[in-house]
């Protein structure tokens, strides 16, 4: 069975109810299964959620919402590893199989994608992370409470980004791993995992709602479209 697993809880702080507002005429988790579904990789693709007005707008985008996630997995400090193993026993997938990790927050993450990062998985490769460009580690600083710039990268010094060393960060559209591989280590990072790496606007993460609106102005000038 290869499976694709969309995490989507119906407790969000930063923007209540993100997850079935509407992007582009669609609800936001629809953007994900669409692009799951088109993919045309997967056995599955289910949704797991604790709210059933999530799960209703997972169903009517094509997704299967076969049981509901306990409340306990639901919670701000909820573990998407422990998440993850929950569906992945609920659903008895095979240890030989894998499945793939696509949180909705990330609606411009495409078939295109999802597919060329599935390609990188097999031979000495346990698990492949989607990524993005970051500023070099150099640039970065931590602030104290009387907002005084503290280097996070003690003894650095920043040039310019041209002459310093490309840096990503994942950017959480995209996990693929072995399922074997993740029940004996429930980790999404190992020592031979590779990055897939994804445009600045192709990885915009939605937690927030400036971050929302950033996804509308995007949608609203036409460089993205669900893929329906």
């Amino acid at each position: 069975m290869k499976v694709a697993i969309i995490p989507a809880r119906g407790g969000s702080k930063g923007l209540p109810g993100k997850n079935v507002q509407k992007l582009g005429g669609y609800p936001l988790i629809a953007w994900t299964v669409f692009s799951a579904l088109r993919s045309e990789l997967f056995d599955d693709v289910i949704v797991s959620t604790d709210c059933e007005e999530i799960a209703e707008a997972a169903r009517v985008a094509g997704a299967s919402v076969p049981f509901l996630r306990p409340a306990k997995l639901a919670s701000d400090v909820a573990v998407t590893a422990e998440v993850m193993m929950h569906a992945l026993e609920a659903l008895t997938v095979p240890d030989t199989d894998w499945f793939a990790l696509l949180q909705p927050t990330s609606p411009f993450r495409n078939s295109h994608h999802i597919r060329s990062a599935l390609g990188m998985l097999g031979g000495d490769t346990s698990s492949v992370i989607s990524v993005t460009e970051d500023k070099p580690l150099s640039w970065a600083f931590e602030m104290s409470g009387d907002a005084t710039l503290l280097r996070a990268l003690p003894g650095a010094v920043a040039t310019r980004r041209q002459n310093e060393a490309s840096v990503v960060r994942p950017n959480g559209a995209i996990y693929v791993q072995r399922v074997g591989d993740f029940r004996r280590d429930p980790v999404f990072f190992y020592p031979d995992t590779k990055g897939y790496r994804m445009s600045k606007i192709d990885s915009i993460d939605i937690d927030d709602a400036e971050d929302f609106a950033l996804a509308e102005a995007v949608v609203a000038c036409g460089l993205r479209v669900p893929e329906i």
